[in-house]
């Protein structure tokens, strides 16, 4: 093979996750990414120096060898079939294979193959196979079940993970009730009519209570002491564990009888799959936040300050820095200096939420050593400046304790200004942002312990 395909294809497919392969009639590969060579567990040098062929890579489908009779055969397939495979890596998978032969000159021999690895949802879909044959329930079902992990698997935050597999578990058994409990509120998602019976009202305190004084760390079930008429209520919760939180997904059920037709199994299942999710997805949101003050870091608000003025008509940018941070670090040492800026972490969120009501929708960061960032989406720059002066009248009056010292200090702060007639693009940002620099810059020459705004053009 010519290096030509190679870096034709490379251009289109380096990046995607999902295994592609391009391969000539005998086998031999042209192109692969590298999602390709880690499922097959074979190089892609040994790939593209002949050592090895994609039909070897792939030991079978479908419990049949993977040659080019198969080949010709999967061409004449339409859409995508799920198929098994086996490969020396992975001993048993199941994927979605496409296979199509290349009308493209000069490589009009080649053929394209790509797989959408399913061994992830392999384990789940067996797992209910029984279950739903035993119920007579039809093969589309386990694709459904398949589909709805996908959907779940998509969704970026925590709440809405454990609302989406509630939302499932209601439709998959009918039953009294479901709450959910985040961060110690509970709130009814499912049988809303039920909020006022005291009954339920109670039922709800003695989860909150048996929550509050024991650590549920799997699935489980309870008898409640609460009756409900002849017999009692019972719920059930499902732990869900993040690195510094808590959340549970809680059934209620009004009898024995409708807690037998609920699917503890697929409670289980999904919690252990959903867990394992929810647990990425703090190591990614780790990645986005300094480790001293807790606030966001740069990286994350380049990302974010880029997303508000794209989706909003007014933004206020805020930069802002201790003013002779250096002689704190000096006076105090380096202890005494993160000493400050942990208080700021703090300080920050705390006069954003006395200042404005809609304070969850400001990104606060650290962006460098003292320096720090907020952009306040849907806000006019009235605003910015109320809050820059308190913020910056609060900390004039604060005083930081530090091994029995009281350290003062003061910041400088610069304002900057989205609004409608900015065209958004990443030049416009970076613009906002220097105008914005630019001011405490300002702040600083004027003597520090000020407010300056500057707009960008």
């Amino acid at each position: 093979m010519e290096d030509n395909v190679f870096s034709f294809f490379s251009e289109y497919y380096d990046s995607i996750q999902d295994p592609v392969c391009i391969f000539d009639n005998e086998g031999f590969v042209a192109y692969c990414n590298e999602a390709f060579s880690a499922l097959t567990g074979t190089s892609q040098i040994r790939f593209l120096n002949k050592k090895t062929t994609v039909f070897n890579s792939f030991i079978s489908i479908d419990e049949k060898a993977f040659d080019l009779t198969r080949t010709e055969e999967f061409c004449g397939f339409t859409g995508v079939s799920i198929l098994k495979f086996e490969t020396k890596k992975v001993l048993r998978g199941l994927g979605q294979f496409a296979i199509r032969k290349l009308a493209l000159p000069p490589h009009e021999n080649l053929f394209h193959l790509t797989l959408k690895d399913l061994t992830v949802e392999e384990d789940l879909v067996k797992t209910f196979r029984f279950e739903l044959a035993s119920r007579n329930k039809k093969i589309d079902e386990m694709n459904q079940l398949v589909e709805i992990f996908q959907k779940i698997r998509l969704l970026d935050e925590p709440s809405l993970i454990v609302n989406e597999f509630m939302n499932y578990q209601l439709s998959f058994s009918q039953f009294y009730a479901a709450a959910k409990r985040v961060n110690q509120t509970m709130s009814i998602i499912h049988g809303e009519e039920h909020n006022s019976d005291p009954a339920f009202v109670e039922v709800l305190k003695e989860v909150e209570s048996y929550l509050s004084a024991n650590v549920v760390s799997k699935y489980q079930t309870q008898k409640s002491s609460v009756k409900n008429g002849d017999s009692h209520y019972y719920w059930s919760v499902v732990p869900f564990k993040l690195a510094n939180d808590n959340m549970h997904a809680i059934f209620i059920f009004d009898s024995l009888e409708q807690l037998n037709k609920f699917s503890h199994q697929s409670a289980i299942i999904l919690s252990e799959q959903l867990n394992l999710i929810l647990n990425n997805l703090t190591l990614k949101e780790l990645s986005y936040t300094d480790g001293l003050t807790k606030l966001k870091n740069n990286l994350y608000f380049r990302k974010k300050i880029e997303e508000v003025c794209s989706a909003s008509q007014n933004a206020q940018l805020i930069l802002f820095d201790v003013d002779f941070f250096k002689k704190v670090n000096d006076t105090y040492g380096h202890p005494g200096g993160d000493a400050v800026l942990m208080f700021l972490g703090e300080k920050i969120p705390a006069v954003m939420q006395k200042v404005n009501p809609d304070f969850a929708a400001a990104t606060i960061a650290r962006v460098g050593g003292e320096e720090f960032a907020i952009v306040i989406p849907d806000k006019e720059q009235d605003f910015a400046q109320m809050f820059a002066e308190a913020f910056r009248a609060e900390i004039e009056a604060s005083t930081v304790m530090f091994n029995e010292i009281a350290i003062k200090f003061t910041v400088s702060l610069g304002i900057s200004s989205w609004t409608p007639k900015h065209s958004f693009s990443p030049e416009a940002v970076k613009l906002l942002y220097k105008a914005a620099d630019d001011a405490l810059y300002n702040s600083k020459r004027s003597g520090r312990n000020r407010v300056s705004v500057l707009n960008a053009a």
